[in-house]
């Protein structure tokens, strides 16, 4: 008995010993779990501090429910990359089982008026990765200066935050350093959000970046991100951008939305970029595929400003970008005395260092007052500008003249092609301005209103196509036409039959081995054109379809061994379910079924681009069956997470 007893103590120790080996040992990953019941954790910061000596990678898995700390993060001070993988089931934690759910892990102060939820300062090597979480509820102590309410990262190499929501967050900034309400990056080499939302954060005091704050951060990207309904007391009600020398900081933003957000008593109620000093060399800011609306700033660029400084410019490249209803709520003069000008865009609050300007099929809509406020070319030397195949229209100016951009064109320094420009709409009116200007009866979008996609018969479709080269698809991602065509739409949009507002659903999604799943792809066109669509979906090998469970109402489904392929015709404002159900054969336990759907639709004109669309539904398998090895495949794949 005493032997069998020494001999458990020896290997229980020896089992310890590797234990903290295996954390001690440089470059070893480890995977961590975290829920309230059953697992080795049960806070975030206890599973960092167990991970505190090794480089990593580490992965810590939180389970899906509600954990009240945060705080300052115990980031190692040496390169390690941490991934912190919320929206798992906790029941699944504790009994072993890795399944995703839906549902995101949700971090809430432990006191309230406590500083931010999440704070990683690392020493400029670390990497960290933010993924299916939701902060909010933190608030700073106001008048303490405290900074961001929901996340601080400083001195990393990267920051992600995937699939978040970061909301009803206050921070607070007394001595001027900018934090943002939801998001602060400072002193970061890359940054990237995306697949997120970012609403209903303030910063207070003197404070900039309602929703994001970005200070010194080499890239900035965002992606697929909603920023919405944030405040700033200061400058950057949505995004706050700032530029800080040496190195050349920039901003790229793609297939996203910032509206409904307010700068207080400042510039840019969308998006504010202010160079601090000169970067060098100058690197373009990048907007493609993206809204800015229903923003609000009290002295200029409701939508956009670019603050210079007398040391260096901003520049801003605008591709298939909707501004629209930004307003500017400071009384006039407007633009020339910089208080109420600029409802889309503000440049240059230098006189002296003119900002850059290019944009690229874009539609600039219902702003007010003023298009484009120009400061330095009032003051100063003139901003370069460039339109190319753009729409402005209705932007009711505040000053005299009723000009789209102020001050009126310099020679050389504004260019503008094919485009174009109307204070009363799309179509020939009192102050119809630059040329080459689109002047046949208003039959385009009607303004002021909320849809700026083209109508038939409008007078921006298939307009030529020298100057800048037109961006490969349009807001919706529709295929513009080939260059070969000699033809393309002016604004943001393209013509021809929109599926952007398709779907596609599982039921269940969560099962097992030998279950049926029914998909359901529901195809919709919300666009003012009708055509033809075809959807494909071509199953994994290791699902079979349930025969004569494909239907379709309207359109034709034809089936084959390897998926299903449907054919139809599709009016505007229609939308076609098409359904059918495929039983799973052996699956391994922990897995998801990524199946994907592919969808594309055409006006039949050939100058016109094609839509092109991928809707996917996700199926977790809990019960596994007797394979134990991954079955070969077609698209879509078998994704293991």
């Amino acid at each position: 008995m005493l032997k069998k007893l020494s001999l458990s103590l020896i290997l229980a120790v020896v089992m310890i010993m590797g234990t903290l080996w295996g954390l001690a040992t440089p470059g070893r990953a480890v995977t961590l779990d975290v829920c309230s019941v059953g697992c080795p954790f049960n806070t975030i910061n206890g599973a960092l501090v167990s991970i505190s000596i090794t480089p990593g990678p580490h992965t810590i898995r939180v389970s899906n429910e509600i954990f009240a700390e945060g705080g300052a993060l115990p980031i190692p001070q040496i390169p390690t990359k941490i991934t912190l993988d919320g929206g798992y089931d906790p029941t699944a934690l504790a009994t072993g089982y890795a399944v995703k759910t839906v549902a995101r892990t949700r971090v809430v102060p432990a006191l309230p008026n406590s500083a931010q939820l999440i704070k990683a300062i690392g020493t400029g090597t670390q990497t960290l990765h933010i993924r299916d979480f939701d902060i909010s509820g933190a608030r700073a102590p106001l008048g303490s200066g405290a900074g961001s309410g929901g996340i601080l990262g400083s001195n990393l190499f990267q920051l992600t935050l995937e699939n978040c929501h970061i909301h009803l967050n206050v921070g607070d900034d007394t001595v001027g350093s900018s934090f943002g309400g939801g998001v602060t990056v400072v002193n970061v080499t890359t940054a990237l959000i995306v697949d997120s939302e970012i609403y209903s954060n303030a910063v207070t005091s003197v404070g900039s970046g309602g929703g994001v704050m970005f200070r010194d951060v080499g890239q900035a990207v965002i992606k697929r991100t909603l920023i919405y309904s944030n405040g700033a007391a200061m400058d950057g009600g949505g995004i706050e951008f700032q530029l800080v020398p040496p190195n050349p900081d920039t901003l790229f933003m793609e297939d996203s939305q910032i509206f409904a957000n307010l700068a207080n008593a400042g510039f840019g109620g969308g998006v504010d970029i202010v160079n601090t000093t000169p970067p060098a060399p100058i690197a373009p800011n990048i907007m493609m595929r993206t809204k800015i609306e229903r923003n609000r700033a009290t002295v200029g660029g409701a939508g956009i400003a670019l603050q210079n400084s007398a040391a260096g410019p901003v520049q801003l490249d605008l591709w298939n970008v909707l501004i629209d209803n930004n307003m500017v709520t400071m009384p006039p003069p407007g633009c020339g005395a910089a208080p109420g000008s600029g409802g889309a865009i503000f440049m240059g609050a230098t006189p002296a260092i003119p900002d850059t300007l290019i944009e690229v099929n874009s539609t600039i809509a219902d702003n007010a007052p003023d298009g484009i406020c120009d400061f330095t070319g009032i003051t100063g030397l003139p901003s370069n500008i460039s339109i190319d195949k753009g729409i402005h229209a209705a932007n009711p100016p505040a000053g005299a003249g009723g000009t789209e951009i102020l001050p009126v064109a310099t020679a050389g320094a504004a260019t503008v092609g094919d485009t174009a420009i109307s204070q009363v709409g799309l179509g020939p009116g009192p102050n119809t301005i630059i040329a080459p200007v689109v002047a046949s009866p208003p039959a385009g979008f009607v303004l002021p209103g909320v849809d700026y996609h083209l109508a038939p018969g409008s007078v921006a479709i298939d307009g030529t196509t020298p100057g800048i080269s037109a961006p490969p698809d349009d807001l919706d991602r529709l295929s513009r036409p080939s260059a070969a065509s000699g033809l393309v739409d002016m604004g943001a949009y393209e013509t021809g039959i929109n599926l952007s507002a398709s779907q596609k659903q599982a039921q269940p999604n969560l099962t097992g081995a030998g279950s049926v799943v029914t998909y359901t792809v529901i195809i919709t066109n919300s666009g003012i054109f009708s055509g033809s669509a075809t959807m494909t979906d071509t199953l994994p090998l290791s699902t079979t379809l349930e025969p004569g469970s494909a239907s379709a109402s309207p359109g034709t489904v034809i089936t084959g061994s390897g998926g299903i392929t449907w054919t139809g015709f599709i009016t505007t404002g229609t939308r076609v379910a098409i359904t059918y159900a495929v039983r799973l054969g052996n699956v391994i336990t922990g897995w998801q079924f990524i199946n994907t759907a592919y969808i594309l639709g055409s006006t039949g004109n050939p100058a016109t681009g094609k839509s092109y669309f991928t809707r996917t539904a996700t199926v977790n398998t809990l019960v596994g069956g007797s394979s134990t090895t991954i079955p070969d495949v077609y698209l879509p794949l078998i994704v293991k997470m």
